[in-house]
């Protein structure tokens, strides 16, 4: 079953905005292009196109992240949701995990050296 978006919106988090939706069977659920804008891991080609989250979803993958991010939480957790307005699919994730990713970065932060490139 397609999950339906009943309603949507627009976070503001500190000038970054990310499009944001409530699903029919009440699941609030962010964009997975506009985490990755707020997290700063900008992944335009070389023709200026944005991805869909594609560096998120990367990201989440690197085993020196994983102790840190899926600590408390598994993997499923963090699985982006697709769902729908009208034919249009929407990628994104339950609203709570960008907090649950900001959470593992920090705490990764303080155990194991991130580079620069990480996040932009």
């Amino acid at each position: 079953m397609n999950k339906q978006i009943k309603m949507e919106g627009v976070l503001d988090l500190a000038g970054y905005k990310i499009p944001c939706y409530i699903l029919d069977d009440g699941t609030r659920v962010l964009s997975g292009r506009g985490m990755q804008e707020s997290l700063k891991m900008v992944d335009d080609s070389e023709t200026g196109k944005k991805s869909s989250g594609a560096r998120l979803i990367r990201y989440l993958g690197q085993k020196s992240l994983k102790p840190f991010i899926y600590k408390d939480k598994g993997m499923v957790h963090f699985e982006p949701l697709i769902c729908y307005k009208g034919d249009k699919k929407i990628n994104g994730y339950e609203a709570t995990i960008l907090a649950d990713i900001c959470d593992g970065i920090l705490e990764a932060r303080k155990h194991i050296p991130l580079s620069d490139s990480w996040i932009r």
